[in-house]
């Protein structure tokens, strides 16, 4: 676990705390927050859960072109989750949506998550020049 992590899980445990205290209802803020702010890094370290039930079937070079179309498909999907955040924060925005009791803004969270979900569409595409063999040693390395 890099420094980064440790700062960003220890201010989210310490507002979700403030706010239980204040009004209740911190984990509703803090836990997205938390997920989405790891997006890049989950992404980056090609961490996600990859189910590999065809690789026995396919060649080397049909590799290649299922590597190229599993990486455009999910460079399309984060750009697609990252344009409907940024849209449903505009419209938390533009009703001045707010914490029920505790009258924080959603429209910042909205925009973070955005903003952390938008930065793993590059990265993501960028996995596709990268080798396999590339992607294992930088698991391996804890990048």
């Amino acid at each position: 676990m890099s420094l980064t992590d440790v700062l960003i899980l220890a201010f989210g445990g310490l507002a979700a705390g403030v706010i239980n205290t204040m009004a209740g209802g911190g984990s509703t803020i803090t836990v997205p927050l938390l997920v989405f702010a790891g997006v890049p890094i989950i992404t980056a370290r090609d961490g996600y859960v990859a189910v590999t039930l065809l690789d026995t079937f396919v060649g080397p070079k049909l590799r290649i072109i299922q590597k190229v179309v599993v990486n455009l498909f999910c460079v399309l999907v984060l750009g697609t989750f990252a344009w409907l955040l940024w849209d449903v924060a505009d419209t938390a925005a533009g009703y001045n949506d707010v914490k029920l009791f505790s009258r924080i803004p959603l429209a910042p969270m909205g925009y973070f998550m955005a903003v952390m979900t938008a930065l793993s569409v590059p990265i993501q595409f960028s996995m596709m020049f990268i080798s396999d063999q590339e992607l294992q040693k930088l698991k391996s390395d804890g990048v």
